[in-house]
């Protein structure tokens, strides 16, 4: 009996420890995925560092702090191992856990092999499906993973922004709406996707992300040479297998940019280039312990160790140099490589090689398929190169980098195909495309489009594609100062000239010169020296030449203080003059000019050219004129080059800016421009002045009596050709007008909220350009000739070249209710009834012959006198056959109305009315009783104020002139 109690005991306690271990297995997982240090989340709650916290501070820091899932057996398992004194013994926990990082100790037992993380956590995800299940969910991942690497569809980005806190779970309603081409799934395809993933009402996706597009993968797995993948089913030597480690672990470290000698060295204290094998797979260990390490098993390790073993010891130094040789000298034929020659020879100079012959950015390509992507890349480089295309600003906005700051140099395939089209670089076919997408295509499935962008565009600010990232441009040699090196004599500017410029741009910048030379200064001398004169002057005025500022030295160089110095505060005397005259306080009423006329004097005498050359005149009006027809204005595009607001921009940033507004030009031409505003202290292209030039601004009307005169002028002959518009294109406002408000009564649209942004001032006026793009904004559907009548018919008549858009906007608004409704709240208001198409082609119709026009007037007259006598409203006799509001009925319907009014005609005048109102619809012939209607009132208003003024008699006068 006391056995078989033992027996039993033992076995429950081991089932027991295996359930704890694999609770703490569960635990490890989450904390190597996450890397994690436990013990920091216990340190909060144990102030006095006893190593103890209560069960509650336990379970919380498990659940909230670390976030992991357990079950209350789990934990409670916990409770009972680590319970020490009534109190939870953390730091024993955490000792525990923290094993699968390392462990403590190492240094008094440096020998000791590590377990492999992987080993310890091992595989914590089980299916709960049956073979057949199993079976059919391998055809479905391989369905999916062949989907999805096509498209370039990453799972894990799919599920982020449900799963806040990076647990890898999401629930079953938020799997199903983020699963990538669902549509491509069946309803029992899904239902085995969750039956597998799924647990407790949550979703593992990231065990999902994982069987699909190969997260976390181990070495194990597959093993990968610098020139591609070795296929499993070859089979592979000994020496074949040691060799393609060796290669992956070259590529590994040299990514990881360490060096495999310094985890080596400290096991040799006598540098004697060998240890043993335990230290050698310990060092390994540790090497392999990164998270972006390769993950090698302890067979993979043996093999190392016998590949470089000799006797009982194993050559690290050699081991190093192989796989470490990447950063200095390519691998030789010979074990070792050469690197271990540099520690016997530390001056020599090796041979530093190039990323291309470590690493391939690009994938190999059969002979006839690389001649064709040359050919497409060439003509790629011929497009970049003639439109002066910058790739990289615009590559980097579909770059996930965190803060755009760090770069991950790939892009999905969707992402590519956009920036394709962002660029305007459409490939021929879908071949080409696949051919490309072949080429620069990474092993995590993304395109890599810094590769990209370097063999395509020539002037980038990337490497090559051969040297990208990891090289650097050779320093070039430093050049002695030759300024004041004795050169043959030149003529010298003017002093008085190059006083005058500095003067205008101290003026222009507001800059006291005195706080310029005050720190050159010290001892408060008066005195400093050229070189510091010449930098404070390069300071004030950066376009300064150096014989202009040589002129300057010349001038203030006083000998008398001592050899080669400059009186800089006689210097700051002249250019302060600008502000304020000198001693003011002896001679108080010295007339002292203003600081705006001392700028346009200063302006005039620095002016060199009054006006633009023949040539660039000629140039800027012809883009003047294109702009004004395409209405592609690019000025927003040259400033948003410029970042600080200098005025100033790249010469390769302005031929960008002029193709944004699609401006063709010569190289002639083109060169003209970057000659002309070309800023030779920057050495970039003054954009503002061209824009100016561009876009003059508009004179003011109080600038002086001829400016005065000529708007008189200008007022004059718009007045008078808006008289003669509106006389001759009279009838097209009004339908111009009518149209308008039709759409605004359809779409529910208020006109002035698109001029408004236009009118800063808010003075009820915009420019005719302005008006013209508010019409564009509005999508009402006006063509250029109604534009052009309506800007005529509002056009201001104080302010030549605008339009008054508030009483255009009035106007248009009175559709929907009348102006001033505020001011007169209780006056009548009729709803608008838009036009159809019908009523707008139906003022194209023809006149009545001239035979029939008798005939007409009479009808009209007729119905107008019985409409006033019966004082009819005349829509309601034909609105109720017209269920669809078109403003039409049909001859019978048209006759039944005139038959219900009391219009008494005969055959001929209902004839000549249906003819002068009839429309063709779907090739039947209606009549348009709207326009009826409209007549009929407009004749009855004239009745009625034909009959008043006939009746208005004299009021007779008394005979001294009263009243009677």
């Amino acid at each position: 009996v006391c056995l078989y109690s033992f027996k039993l005991f033992s076995a429950v306690a081991c089932q027991t420890m295996a359930s704890i271990t694999a609770v703490e297995n569960k635990i490890r997982s989450v904390v190597y995925q996450r890397q994690l240090r436990v013990g920091e989340s216990f340190r909060d709650f144990d102030n006095l560092r006893s190593g103890l916290v209560t069960e509650d501070q336990f379970r919380r820091c498990i659940s909230q702090t670390l976030n992991i899932v357990l079950s209350p057996a789990d934990i409670s398992a916990l409770l009972t191992k680590y319970r020490k004194a009534g109190r939870i013994d953390y730091r024993a926990f955490s000792k525990n856990i923290d094993t699968v990082f390392t462990q403590d100790g190492l240094e008094r037992s440096p020998n000791k092999v590590l377990p492999n993380a992987h080993d310890m956590i091992g595989d914590t995800f089980t299916s709960t499906l049956t073979a057949d299940g199993l079976s059919s969910l391998q055809h479905l991942q391989d369905r999916l993973r062949e989907l999805y690497e096509l498209r370039g569809i990453d799972v894990k980005m799919a599920y982020e922004q449900f799963d806040r806190h990076r647990r890898g779970y999401v629930s079953t309603s938020q799997f199903q709406r983020a699963l990538p081409l669902a549509e491509t799934i069946s309803q029992e395809e899904l239902y085995l996707l969750l039956e597998h993933y799924g647990r407790d009402g949550s979703v593992n996706y990231l065990q999902f992300h994982k069987d699909i597009c190969g997260y976390g993968t181990t070495s194990a797995d597959r093993v990968k040479t610098i020139q591609g993948v070795i296929d499993p089913s070859t089979e592979l030597s000994e020496d074949a297998v040691s060799q393609g480690l060796v290669e992956r672990l070259r590529v590994a470290f040299y990514k990881m940019r360490v060096r495999p000698l310094d985890y080596f060295r400290d096991f040799d204290k006598q540098n004697r280039q060998r240890i043993t094998k335990t230290q050698f797979i310990r060092g390994l260990s540790i090497l392999l312990s990164a998270p972006k390490a390769p993950r090698l098993t302890q067979e993979e390790m043996n093999t190392l160790a016998d590949m470089y073993s000799e006797g009982d010891a194993v050559l690290y130094r050699d081991f190093s140099a192989d796989t470490g040789g990447a950063f200095v000298i390519p691998l030789h034929d010979q074990r070792g490589g050469a690197n271990a020659d540099l520690s016997i020879m530390p001056t020599a100079e090796p041979q530093i090689p190039t990323r291309n012959e470590i690493i391939s950015e690009t994938n190999s390509l059969s002979d006839e398929r690389e001649a064709r992507l040359q050919d497409i890349i060439d003509e790629m480089v011929y497009i970049v190169t003639t439109k002066r295309i910058d790739i990289w600003p615009i590559c980097k906005d579909f770059d996930r980098g965190m803060g755009r700051t760090i770069h991950t140099k790939g892009c999905t395939l969707f992402q590519f195909q956009r920036l394709l089209n962002s660029l305007k670089l459409d490939l021929g076919s879908s071949s080409d495309l696949n051919l490309v997408v072949e080429k620069y295509k990474m092993d995590n499935g993304l395109i890599n489009y810094r590769a990209f962008v370097g063999d395509i565009d020539p002037v980038t600010c990337l490497k090559p594609s051969n040297e990208l990232n990891y090289t650097t441009l050779p320093t070039p040699p430093l050049q002695a100062d030759t300024f004041f090196q004795e050169t043959q004599p030149e003529e010298l500017p003017d002093v008085d000239s190059v006083i005058n410029k500095i003067k205008l741009d101290v003026l222009q910048k507001r800059l006291r010169v005195h706080d310029f030379f005050e720190s050159l200064d010290p001892l408060r001398t008066g005195y400093i020296t050229p070189g510091r004169f010449v930098r404070v002057a390069s300071s004030l005025c950066p376009t300064l030449t150096q014989l202009e500022t040589k002129s300057l030295v010349q001038c203030f160089t006083r000998d008398k203080a001592g050899p080669d110095i400059i009186a800089w505060r006689e210097f700051e005397s002249e250019i302060e003059a600008v502000f304020t005259s000198n001693k003011l306080e002896q001679s108080p009423n010295k007339p002292v000019p203003s600081v705006e006329m001392n700028f346009q004097t200063l302006k005039y005498a620095n002016q060199e050219d009054e006006e633009l050359s023949d040539s660039a005149l000629s140039i800027v009006e012809r883009i003047r004129e294109t702009v004004h027809q395409t209405k592609k204005h690019f000025e927003d595009a040259l400033r948003d080059f410029d970042k600080h607001g200098r005025g100033k921009i790249s010469e390769t940033q302005f031929q960008q800016g002029l193709t944004f507004g699609d401006i063709q030009l010569q190289p002639q031409e083109l060169g003209v421009l970057l000659d002309y505003y070309f800023d030779p202290a920057s050495r970039m292209i003054r954009y503002r002045d061209f824009i100016k030039d561009l876009h003059p601004p508009v004179a003011l009307e109080d600038l002086g009596a001829t400016r005065r005169s000529l708007a008189a002028a200008d007022v004059q002959a718009i007045t008078k050709r808006q008289q003669e518009n509106e006389e001759t294109h009279e009838e097209d406002v009004f339908w111009a007008l009518e149209r308008i408000r039709t759409q605004v009564v359809r779409n529910r649209i208020r006109v002035i909220d698109f001029f408004k942004d236009y009118d800063k001032l808010n003075k009820g006026s915009v420019s005719v350009e302005n008006f013209h793009s508010g019409l564009d904004l509005a999508n009402i559907g006006s063509s250029v000739q109604e534009r052009n009548t309506l800007s005529k018919h509002y056009a201001d008549k104080h302010r030549p070249g605008f339009v008054s858009y508030r009483i255009f906007c009035d106007d248009i608004e009175a559709a929907a209710a009348p102006t001033s409704l505020h001011l007169n709240p209780q006056a009548d208001t009729a709803p608008y009834i838009p036009l159809t198409d019908l009523e707008i082609a139906a003022r194209n119709r023809k006149d009545v012959p001239e035979e029939e026009q008798n005939l007409f007037q009479a009808a009209i007259a007729q119905c107008a006198e019985v409409a006033r006598q019966r004082r009819m409203d005349l829509v309601p006799l034909f609105s109720d056959f017209d269920k669809v509001h078109r403003g039409l009925v049909s001859q019978s319907q048209f006759r039944r109305g005139l038959q219900d009014g009391g219009f008494q005609l005969l055959e001929p005048e209902i004839q000549v009315l249906i003819k002068r109102y009839q429309v063709v619809v779907g090739g039947k012939e209606d009549v348009h009783y709207r326009n009826f209607c409209q007549d009929l009132d407009t004749t009855v208003v004239a009745f009625n104020d034909e009959i008043t003024s006939r009746n208005e008699t004299v009021i007779p006068e008394g005979r001294d002139g009263d009243v009677l």
